[in-house]
């Protein structure tokens, strides 16, 4: 693997050289890089030598799955779920939610004669493929999301209150339990799906457990209801060659150990409701954590921006991604030039 031998800068490198569009359709500029930004992905995952601090929205190519129900119902336009729950847009919070009040699925212990699966071999693979052609660079990571998750699909099915007490109510643990094996076994063909027709590199998985100052149950609930689970789709995901990254929002700090021994290689966590650098410094060695680039307003002064990445790389050390795109990019010409000659020198 190139990435493994670490090349010196070249002050060209972050001329003109065109632009990728973000998955929020956010431009960021492409750099002259040393290596592909797929192999400087490959190298970070796997433990070598990276060239400069990966991007993680802007350098990924996202897959539009859009014969996935979940992936339009979650979408601006809103709609109906793998289960036919109706998800709605709500602009002020910048996603889709499901109305509260009249869950699919009040009593967890019925999935089974409630609850439709899908039959994902059904799905217009060759058309999603070729609608995708056109956004795919074999010079990138290819990344699918996953929505909804486990916790997720259970507060979607039945709303929060009656998940949260389905976690922890012994009549219905069974329950939840194989509803989330039988979910697991969906998410896992989805997978193999895409694996077979994109080519996958990379799973990110949608499930947030937090609130913005504490999570949302305890350890020891996530260790028993969620991990097993998580463990079972990343093993899956490495034995065919993939990434397993856990997108989790909310105050989830305490479920880091966790999701290092379930085998997740990245966590894309909500920067203000967690300390990212203390959890860098503790944990960064065994998984990458993705952190947002500084805030800065237009027209900012240049040494200020200089400065504070030179703090931000200096906190993160070389096991880190840079997680959203804030389309500033005189700050990600700075971030990838100053990456570039500090890991060099290091």
């Amino acid at each position: 693997m190139m990435g493994t031998v670490r090349m010196p800068f070249r002050e060209e490198e972050t001329e003109d050289h065109g632009f990728y569009t973000d998955k929020g359709g956010v431009p960021a500029p492409v750099f002259g890089y040393p290596v592909s930004p797929k192999e400087n992905m490959r190298a970070l995952y796997s433990g070598q030598p990276v060239q400069w601090m990966p991007r993680a929205r802007a350098e990924r190519c996202y897959v539009s799955l859009d014969i996935l129900p979940d992936s339009v119902a979650r979408s601006p336009s809103g709609g109906r779920d793998l289960f036919g729950v109706e998800w709605v847009y709500v602009p002020e919070a910048g996603g889709s939610m499901v109305r509260p009040g009249q869950p699919m699925l009040p009593d967890v212990t019925q999935w089974e004669q409630v609850l439709t699966f899908p039959d994902g071999a059904s799905w217009d693979w060759a058309g999603c493929r070729l609608r995708n052609e056109p956004n795919m660079d074999p010079d990138r990571p290819v990344s699918l999301v996953l929505f909804n998750g486990l916790f997720e699909r259970l507060i979607a099915l039945m709303d929060f209150g009656n998940a949260a007490m389905a976690l922890i109510d012994e009549e219905t643990i069974r329950s939840v339990c194989a509803l989330f094996d039988r979910l697991c076994s969906l998410y896992e063909d989805i997978i193999f799906r895409c694996k077979q027709n994109f080519d996958i590199d990379l799973i990110t998985f949608h499930d947030d457990r937090g609130g913005q100052r504490a999570p949302l149950f305890s350890t020891e609930t996530c260790r028993q209801m969620l991990i097993p689970w998580i463990t079972r789709l990343a093993a899956f995901c490495h034995r065919h060659g993939l990434y397993f990254e856990q997108h989790s929002c909310g105050c989830v700090a305490s479920f880091l150990p966790l999701m290092i021994d379930a085998g997740v290689d990245s966590w894309d966590g909500q920067d203000d409701a967690n300390d990212k650098f203390d959890l860098i410094r503790r944990y960064g060695d065994r998984i990458h954590i993705l952190v947002a680039p500084p805030p800065f307003p237009e027209g900012s002064d240049p040494e200020e921006m200089e400065q504070a990445a030179a703090t931000l790389l200096c906190k993160v050390g070389q096991n880190a991604l840079l997680s959203r795109n804030r389309g500033d990019q005189q700050l990600d010409r700075i971030l990838y030039r100053l990456s570039r000659q500090r890991y060099y020198r290091e």
